[in-house]
């Protein structure tokens, strides 16, 4: 009863624990972009969009979203790749699981690579809607010795300011371990004068810079890799836990 999760028919949203905002979401019609989002890229051909329907887009692509009591489920179809994000609450911890699941029906295997990314706030709404920038200096953000996971925190500036840390991994649903770069810094991430629809991390040869610490613009971004075997299926969970 502590965590929960909001989530658009288009994949944007946010989560919130104890009354606090762990990732930012704003409100707006016309430009979206604000939530938790996986990217798919094709590494044969570069072609890349978000498992959901926000925030990229393919010509082609097939979108579908389905709402049921305990989980939203997002199905994208492009070309002989098919993925189905599911996005469910912990109920045994405070936290979310989002399971993507990507199926290859054509006839050769594919390299597929996974890319997170989320907006960290660590903080209440007002205080992050008053003043963003400022907001931000205060979370800092840790990558674990191994270099497959996100930790973060805020620094508190009173003595009654909540004591809050979050913990961004992901796991694999074969068991074995890929390599994983991670990113913190969203400015490294997006690049300058670009938004979330052409970050420059999808650039060809661009890979995650690894940044951490008080990066000023805080995000979760984890990136792997996966090989889909013809007419098979693989399975990663991206999980955040407060």
């Amino acid at each position: 009863g502590h965590y929960s999760v909001m989530v658009t028919a288009n994949g944007g949203g946010y989560s919130r624990w104890n009354g606090l905002a762990i990732t930012r979401f704003q409100p707006d019609p016309i430009e979206s972009g604000y939530g938790t989002f996986l990217f798919l890229r094709d590494m044969e051909n570069g072609e890349w969009c978000t498992a959901t329907s926000d925030a990229v887009h393919l010509a082609g692509e097939k979108s579908t979203t389905i709402f049921t009591d305990y989980k939203a489920e997002f199905i994208k179809e492009t070309g002989t790749i098919h993925s189905t994000v599911e996005t469910i609450v912990a109920s045994d911890s405070d936290g979310e699981g989002r399971r993507i699941v990507i199926t290859n029906t054509g006839t050769k295997d594919r390299i597929i690579e996974v890319t997170s990314y989320a907006e960290l706030v660590l903080t209440n709404d007002d205080t992050d809607t008053a003043h963003p920038a400022f907001a931000k200096m205060f979370v800092e953000t840790e990558i674990d010795d191994r270099g497959d996971a996100i930790y973060a925190t805020r620094r508190k500036r009173g003595a009654d300011d909540p004591d809050i840390h979050v913990a961004h991994v992901v796991s694999d649903g074969s068991g074995a371990m890929r390599e994983v770069q991670v990113e913190t810094d969203r400015r490294a991430f997006i690049g300058r004068g670009r938004t979330l629809r052409n970050p420059v991390v999808f650039d060809e040869g661009v890979t995650l810079s690894g940044n951490h610490g008080f990066v000023l613009d805080p995000i979760a971004s984890l990136r792997c890799r996966v090989r889909v075997p013809a007419h098979k299926k693989v399975s990663l969970v991206f999980w955040s836990l407060v």
